[in-house]
């Protein structure tokens, strides 16, 4: 009962951090109306509307390297469900920790070895999403400022996990009637899951998998630097879409180097520091900084915590 009660606690905070990102970027685009009125002015309808289908099918791919990835761990699962639960999870992309994931692997009804492997799969599909936005960063956008931070937070990442891992195999955490104290023993539980989520990941370390974690990240993120140049496009028609194409996925692996759940705020402000390096006007360039990520991170929010209530409802049917 107290971890049931522990998950319904966070599907409230999904809603409190909703709520106030609907707070963060209504604020924003009052502050637009006010100081850059043209920038509001230059939205329409069909841009909007190309914009929100490809960020759907943005989603769409990746739910189904999602389902691909926990298939192949042989936890069996329809792919129409498994979308489902995919989108649900994007509920909890503003709020800190794992929590979507043990959600997600709530809503799939799974075992906790299960979870393990439903959190493997995000770890791996992460660390592929990293590697994706950065070389289309690369590609498109080379800058070396923010390429070199991407490149050093994705060293700093595989470092880190690589020390932690190999520490708590130490003898010093071998020791129960240490790590059995409070937050100690968080740290260890959280990187036992990260262990199992490694070495689940070892089954997807081979060309068939790769490639397609690859390939779908490439299309996803793909889909959405163009929903961004589509949009930029209303601001600019004259930038070059070669450097466009990059600014999303660069602003993203910012906003991933941050920390800060969802990226909220580090993202906005990579994307407005990369248009402004290129030419754009600093308020047209928050413009469309704040409409992207409506588009994006706050749609995604609102439609997976719509799911995610639905299949609240139904888990406290069926108990």
């Amino acid at each position: 009962m107290s971890k049931d009660l522990k998950l319904a606690r966070s599907v409230r905070v999904a809603v409190f951090s909703f709520f106030l990102l609907t707070v963060l970027y209504g604020l924003s685009i009052i502050w637009l109306s006010k100081s850059a009125p043209m920038g509001l002015e230059r939205y329409n309808s069909k841009v909007i509307f190309l914009v929100i289908s490809l960020t759907i099918f943005s989603w769409f791919i990746r739910g189904i390297r999602w389902w691909w990835l926990i298939r192949s761990l042989d936890i069996k699962v329809q792919l129409f469900k498994s979308l489902y639960v995919y989108i649900a999870g994007f509920a909890f992309t503003a709020t800190p920790g794992k929590v979507g994931e043990l959600m997600r692997a709530r809503y799939l009804n799974t075992s906790i070895e299960c979870s393990k492997s439903v959190f493997a799969a995000f770890v791996f599909e992460r660390f592929m999403d990293l590697l994706v936005v950065l070389m289309l960063g690369v590609i498109f956008f080379y800058n070396t400022q923010y390429v070199g931070i991407g490149i050093a937070f994705i060293a700093v990442v595989i470092g880190v996990i690589t020390m932690l891992i190999f520490l708590v195999q130490g003898p010093f955490f071998a020791r129960r009637d240490i790590i059995d104290r409070g937050l100690l023993n968080r740290f260890v539980r959280a990187i036992v899951w990260l262990q199992a989520s490694v070495d689940a990941g070892k089954k997807w370390m081979n060309f068939r998998d790769l490639s397609i974690s690859i390939l779908c990240g490439f299309v996803a993120w793909g889909s959405l630097s163009l929903a961004f140049v589509v949009m930029l496009f209303q601001f600019a028609p004259s930038v070059d879409c070669s450097e466009a194409l990059g600014v999303y996925p660069l602003a993203m692996v910012v906003g991933a180097a941050s920390f800060i759940p969802g990226g909220i705020g580090s993202t906005e402000a990579a994307i407005v520091a990369l248009l402004t390096d290129i030419g754009i006007v600093t308020e047209l360039a928050i413009a469309v900084a704040v409409g992207i990520r409506v588009s994006t991170l706050w749609l995604a929010v609102m439609i997976g915590l719509i799911v995610a209530i639905k299949f609240e409802l139904e888990l406290a049917k069926a108990e």
